[in-house]
């Protein structure tokens, strides 16, 4: 990522007015190659606001002038301790002409830097096996579960925010 666009990304929390936003582009990238998904605006607006209603809910969009490039949602993976302390990273992505340019890392450090505020244990989440994804993600420091856990293409993996495991790589 150049400076001058790393420098243009902003980043801010995430607002119900960014809904249709996080719409449109989440049907652009979700219903393409490599996930080949068949999203409409109805199921991913529910979605949307399913996710936000949660409790302790954490969303961040990025985006350059007033047009939003990306998105990070996530919410604990369960109300009652221990496990509230542990987050599930629902979704986190990136306009497909940008990718690979540093804002996924910074949407991320964004996240990481509010859980560790939080006193959060963990990031859990579900992608695609053999994905740019689980490489993105195994590059800021998470983990394959799939020892443990199988899912026919797809693999959990874990972030331990307590071992500082994380990649802080972000750019300024």
């Amino acid at each position: 990522m150049n400076t001058e666009t790393r420098k243009s990304v902003k980043i801010t929390t995430y607002r119900k007015e960014h809904v249709n936003l996080f719409i449109t582009l989440y049907r652009q990238i979700f219903n393409s190659p490599p996930w080949n998904e068949e999203w409409d605006e109805f199921g991913v607006e529910k979605m949307i606001l399913k996710s936000a209603s949660r409790k302790r809910f954490l969303g961040y969009t990025a985006s350059i002038g007033n047009k939003a490039i990306g998105f990070l949602i996530a919410y604990p993976l369960s109300p009652f301790f221990p496990f509230n302390r542990i987050y599930y990273l629902s979704e986190l992505f990136i306009h497909q002409n940008i990718q690979g340019r540093g804002i996924g890392e910074k949407l991320c450090l964004n996240f990481f830097t509010a859980l560790s505020i939080q006193n959060s244990s963990g990031v859990i989440l579900l992608t695609q096996k053999n994905s740019p994804a689980e490489k993105f993600y195994m590059k800021i420091g998470f983990n394959s579960l799939s020892s443990f856990i199988k899912i026919q293409g797809k693999i959990i993996m874990y972030l331990n925010l307590q071992n500082n495991n994380a990649k802080r790589t972000y750019y300024d």
